[in-house]
């Protein structure tokens, strides 16, 4: 029978964790929980300075249904904490890797359905599975509106083929699967349902800490004095959240099991903050085009050489 592991991480993830691990434990194998002492070194000030606030004793690994085992290690980058649990799995015969942060969670129809096919003959060829996501902002009220002006978009991955030992991650939850497959089965992501301080905290020390323009003041005009007219809201790749707005669908019943039922309060932005976000904007949009050039010349100088290659 087809075995099913999935990984989670837990740094700064009290609000969620133990939610999250009752969400998919009924359907999966065993789950693997890195649990680190510190920040990954995107930040050498926050790795240095800053230690995990989630302890191991509000983890509760009681009662889940399946094996549950906590993995220790003082990782450099989070490729490096996935990579470490995907070959702990590899080695213990799984064919399928789950990636799902505590953050994130799926409906029970959804559970059934993908574990199913995962354990069906369907997915012979395919070395990752892709989901889409709704990504709530603030409190689940609100869901982020993508530059296409949709409320889904696609996850980096939410099962990677564990079995074939070419596969891992190369940044983050990237990984190196050319072989993928989307399935509509939405992921509820609440990683920007937080409190301030909790922002705070996350912006300092997750993978993409380097790629915010300006980390406090994006945290001052995005975060803290948002309303619902704030555009370009994601702290590294602006351009891809338009905006916040009201979500449509009622939300799942796992919900009412862990988040707060506060009501959100907009803030008003008077000229001087206005004009700041304006310039902000501006230039984060002018560092994610670079960035985004820069990824699109190296790619084609690696399509160039692959058709040089073939011609020889």
């Amino acid at each position: 029978m087809t075995k099913i592991a999935l990984q989670v991480i837990a740094f700064n993830v009290s609000p969620w964790i133990n939610a999250m691990l009752q969400n998919a434990a009924p359907y999966v194998d065993k789950i693997y929980i890195a649990y680190p002492p510190r920040p990954w070194a995107y930040s050498e000030y926050a790795r240095n300075n800053l230690k995990n606030p989630t302890s191991l004793d509000e983890i509760s690994l009681e009662e889940l249904g399946c094996e549950a085992e906590v993995v220790h290690g003082d990782w450099k980058y989070d490729e490096d904490t996935r990579n470490h649990l995907l070959c702990l799995a590899r080695n213990e015969g799984f064919e399928w890797m789950i990636i799902q942060d505590a953050d994130e969670f799926y409906s029970h129809d959804s559970w059934i359905r993908a574990t199913d096919l995962m354990r069906s003959d369907q997915l012979q060829d395919t070395e990752l599975l892709i989901t889409p996501w709704f990504n709530f902002w603030k409190t689940p009220e609100y869901v982020i509106e993508n530059h296409c002006g949709g409320i889904k978009s696609l996850n980096e991955g939410f099962a990677i083929r564990c079995s074939n030992p070419l596969l891992r991650f190369t940044f983050s939850r990237t990984s190196n699967a050319i072989k993928r497959r989307v399935i509509d089965e939405p992921c509820y992501h609440y990683g920007y349902v937080m409190s301030d301080e909790q922002m705070s905290l996350k912006i300092q020390t997750w993978a993409h800490t380097k790629e915010i323009a300006n980390m406090r003041q994006w945290y001052r005009l995005k975060w803290q004095y948002w309303n619902e007219s704030t555009r370009y809201l994601h702290p590294g790749s602006p351009i891809h959240w338009s905006k916040a707005i009201r979500f449509p669908h009622p939300q799942p019943d796992f919900y009412w099991k862990f988040m707060p039922n506060h009501k959100l309060e907009e803030q008003a932005k008077g000229y001087m903050l206005a004009s700041q976000e304006t310039l902000w904007n501006t230039r984060a949009l002018l560092k994610w085009s670079i960035r985004r050039l820069k990824a699109l010349s190296r790619a084609s100088l690696s399509n160039l050489g692959r058709s040089v290659r073939r011609k020889d």
